[in-house]
């Protein structure tokens, strides 16, 4: 196999960057392309003309073989290198399955889908329309790197004592700019600074002075360091904002109605890589790959979820022994080799 991976860098995509360190060493004859930001810009048509760079790319190495981390090749791209004999796949990086940030027009972004030989995608629920709509749909759950997310030993972390009580990573938007997932992150972040010591990750500054706010990092080592530097971890998976995708397409295939509000974000496997007891909302994709109160701690509301903080805060050998369980299972089950055996050299051969 010579795989080419193509793909354009978005440096808070952590999966993306969890690929980029392993397909060398996963691969013997491995090459990257990276689409240059003017290249392949939100909706410029003016833009989506072949790639001349690409051409040479694929002329210069002759890969047999294709990997997209995002489809940001256009369906003239796609084509093309069918015609080469190249086997084609392509992984999405969230939850927009029927969208892309290149053109308004749903119908051609499905065109550019079913021209591939597998499309992964991490949310469930889409599986079935997609295939639907002739794209040859495989579910490929998130992530991690055991190699950047791990438990750091004792000997290097503050005492368990002086560590925050929960460790909050992940976006909420600007100040006037945050829809209903900002707005519910805000609220339960706010709430719980009540009663614990929270720590939190964020682009968004303007939270309650009990609020320990950490400086935003790319570098997934520190958010590591700052996760081992706490008690446990809060994830929040709800997405109320799927729906959202639809008012940035035109010539609707599928318009995101009637959607399952809850997703596994890549950042509740990193927190279980590092090591961290999770406490994450109950929802049916969190309990197909997870058990409640043995590999994580999930609740229905606020409510139950500052009832079982305040209890697990202050059992500490018990919220312990489901950090190591669950940190075992993701370490078992959900690193990026294991999805590379499993999931994505098989969509690759066959």
């Amino acid at each position: 196999m010579r795989l080419l991976f193509v793909y354009k860098h978005n440096p808070q995509d952590p999966s993306e960057k969890c690929l980029r360190r392993w397909l060398p060493h996963l691969v013997g004859c491995f090459r990257e392309f990276c689409f240059k930001k003017m290249e392949r810009q939100r909706f410029d048509q003016a833009n989506m003309v072949f790639s001349q760079r690409l051409r040479e790319a694929i002329q210069t190495y002759r890969p047999t073989h294709i990997l997209s981390w995002v489809p940001y090749m256009n369906p003239e791209e796609i084509f093309w290198c069918k015609q080469q004999g190249i086997r084609h796949i392509a992984a999405i990086n969230g939850f927009a399955s029927f969208s892309t940030g290149l053109y308004r027009d749903q119908a051609l972004y499905i065109e550019s889908l079913s021209q591939l030989d597998s499309y992964l995608i991490p949310h469930r629920p889409h599986l079935d329309r997609l295939k639907n709509l002739s794209v040859r749909a495989v579910e490929m759950p998130f992530f991690y790197d055991p190699k950047v997310f791990f438990p750091v030993p004792d000997f290097f972390r503050k005492k368990y004592e002086n560590r925050s009580d929960l460790f909050f990573c992940g976006n909420i938007g600007s100040f006037t700019n945050q829809g209903d997932q900002g707005r519910y992150r805000i609220n339960m972040i706010s709430e719980l600074s009540k009663f614990f010591l929270l720590k939190v990750m964020s682009d968004y500054k303007k939270l309650p002075k009990t609020v320990k706010l950490v400086r935003e990092t790319k570098l997934d080592t520190l958010i590591n360091w700052s996760a081992n530097n706490s008690k446990a971890a809060l994830c929040l998976d709800y997405f109320p904002n799927i729906s959202i995708y639809r008012s940035l397409n035109e010539n609707l295939l599928d318009s995101y109605e009637n959607e399952y509000k809850f997703a596994i974000r890549p950042r509740t496997v990193n927190m279980l890589g590092a090591g961290l007891p999770v406490f994450v909302e109950r929802h049916v994709e969190m309990q197909r790959f997870f058990d409640d109160r043995t590999d994580v701690i999930m609740w229905n509301d606020l409510h139950e979820l500052k009832t079982l903080l305040a209890y697990f805060l202050k059992k500490n050998s018990e919220l312990q022994e489901i950090a190591q369980v669950g940190h075992k299972k993701v370490k078992e089950f959900h690193t990026v080799e294991r999805r590379w055996f499993d999931i994505i050299l098989p969509a690759l051969l066959n």
